[in-house]
């Protein structure tokens, strides 16, 4: 990018500004009158909580190209950096928030909140576009330089004359490359989730640690992710059996049947429950005696791992990266051998 378009394009595009970020900018709001196909405008619809002004747009141009060649600065760096910062934050709230879940079920709650896709999504509600003209194109419409700047680069983009056949897609080494590793991602997806982890680098070195992880609470962690639909128990009342034996639990488990109703009707309705000596571990409701224990014994274990710690006052633990940390939830015993 030369001096002389980059001073055009920051004069078009962002205005200079001295105005301080404060805390108020990065409360959540709604995209709305956005114009479609006008990249470099979607840089002026995009609030303050997104991306300060004080941020200059060569970082932002930077963020949306993962072209390492073409002379201009690529997102690698900056969509590294992102990508730690939202490992950190991502992985301090789910073991802080809910200390005793399994592993494999942390590790897919961590894909739910940072995955490609997730992040694909989250760069497409941002409107987001791709650059999707090749250099010839370009130059026979006498596209301004700045348009590109603002559109989401990846590829090499080279002019291909080869005639496709319609409902014919031509797949990329890497796109060959994650279809054998079972990782069903595009090259689109992976460009759109790589430019927000971008701006989330770009914004933690422009802005600080503050302002980075209120912007990722409030669009990663702020989304409902459903842990509970998460696991899947193959045999549960070894695996709570094993759970009790290793938490020093004294008395045996025992699933009992608490009440029935319409035994000998067409809807019969069981309600059992899993025991260890007078202590109720769970409880479950089924059409069948078998169903109900069932149902029962994977509430215990669900109780036990979605457990959220909590203070004195009945508030949620703090995480260590807020201010005034003082720790006040448990540590998670591990796993539990089947």
């Amino acid at each position: 990018m030369s001096p002389k378009s980059t001073s055009r394009w920051v004069h078009n595009i962002m205005p200079s500004t001295n105005t301080p970020v404060t805390k108020t900018q990065f409360s959540p709001i709604v995209f709305q009158n956005r114009p479609p196909n006008r990249a470099h405008y979607w840089w002026l619809c995009i609030p303050d909580f997104i991306f300060p002004k004080l941020i200059r747009s060569q970082r932002l141009s930077q963020a949306l190209n993962m072209r390492k060649h073409g002379g201009l600065a690529n997102n690698f760096g900056l969509s590294t950096l992102g990508k730690t910062l939202l490992s950190y934050y991502v992985s301090e709230y789910l073991l802080v928030r809910y200390p005793r879940l399994p592993m494999g079920v942390h590790n897919a709650a961590v894909d739910a909140y940072m995955g490609a896709e997730t992040l694909g999504e989250m760069g497409r509600s941002w409107g987001i576009e791709v650059d999707n003209s090749d250099r010839l194109e370009k130059y026979l419409a006498k596209e301004p330089e700045f348009m590109q700047y603002g559109k989401l680069r990846f590829g090499d983009n080279r002019t291909n004359f080869t005639d496709r056949e319609d409902g014919v897609t031509e797949l990329s080494e890497a796109e060959m490359a994650r279809l054998r590793n079972n990782v069903n991602t595009s090259d689109e997806t992976q460009a759109y989730a790589s430019a927000v982890r971008s701006i989330i680098g770009g914004l933690y070195t422009h802005c600080g640690e503050g302002a980075t992880k209120q912007f990722i609470n409030d669009h990663v962690l702020s989304r409902k992710v459903p842990l509970e639909q998460m696991f899947q128990f193959s045999k549960p009342t070894r695996e709570l059996v094993r759970l009790c034996d290793k938490l020093g639990f004294k008395d045996p488990v025992e699933i009992r049947l608490i009440a029935e109703t319409g035994r000998l009707s067409a809807h019969a309705i069981y309600v059992a429950g899993a025991f260890t000596g007078g202590e109720k571990l769970g409880e479950g409701i089924g059409s069948s005696i078998q169903e109900a224990k069932t149902r029962a014994v994977v509430n215990a274990l669900m109780s036990y791992y979605l457990y959220s710690p909590i203070t004195s006052d009945g508030n949620q633990v703090k995480l260590p990266s807020d201010s005034s940390y003082k720790f006040e939830g448990i540590v998670g015993e591990g796993d539990v051998a089947i």
